[in-house]
């Protein structure tokens, strides 16, 4: 099969499974990317030493971070064993290639906000203009319970008056499985 087609049915296979209409589009398009890097026509050229070259030429000219690569590098493992799994090749040659060390290219330091930012946000937003058609003090509530419960956007935007249990003698917040990042509630 052309690479384009077995992208396609790997993309199909995948929302198949149950991933997120966001993962999928990203995983296709870090996959075709690598392909178009690597000048490959056919899945023998997708070697290796291809894909290497290709993960360290993203790194130098794109500026893409070693975190970043890696992700890359587990899409395109991905994709071949989806591949073995379906006989369309007989082994996964990325198998040997390794992540990179991503402590000496952290671009982006997660860490928890201090009181005083959460306090600032709080103010700010309260303060603030109508934003993506919610008040500032809509926008301070949504924050308050993003920092209280760790619950993502998307998960926040998924919400439904059922999924808040304040009632209880412990109150919490139910995410549904199919809105959670990791798919489970």
């Amino acid at each position: 099969s052309p690479l384009a087609s077995l992208v396609s049915q790997y993309s199909d296979y995948l929302r198949d499974e149950g991933n997120t209409a966001e993962h999928v589009p990203k995983v296709e398009a870090r996959i075709e990317r690598l392909i178009e890097k690597t000048k490959a026509r056919t899945l023998s050229d997708l070697t290796a030493e291809a894909v290497h070259k290709a993960l360290a030429d993203l790194r130098r000219k794109d500026r893409l971070s070693a975190q970043t690569s890696n992700h890359y590098l587990t899409v395109a493992k991905s994709f071949f064993y989806w591949l073995v799994e379906h006989g369309r090749v007989a082994t996964n040659p990325l198998l040997r290639l390794s992540k990179l060390n991503v402590q000496p290219d952290r671009r982006r330091v997660r860490r928890a906000l201090t009181i005083e930012q959460i306090q600032a946000l709080l103010t700010a937003a309260e303060g603030g203009p109508m934003l993506y058609g919610m008040s500032g003090y809509d926008r301070r509530v949504i924050y308050m319970l993003a920092i209280s419960t760790a619950l993502r956007q998307n998960e926040i935007r998924n919400l439904k008056v059922r999924d808040f249990h304040l009632d209880d003698e412990t109150p919490f917040v139910w995410a549904e499985a199919q809105n959670a990042k990791n798919r489970k509630g």
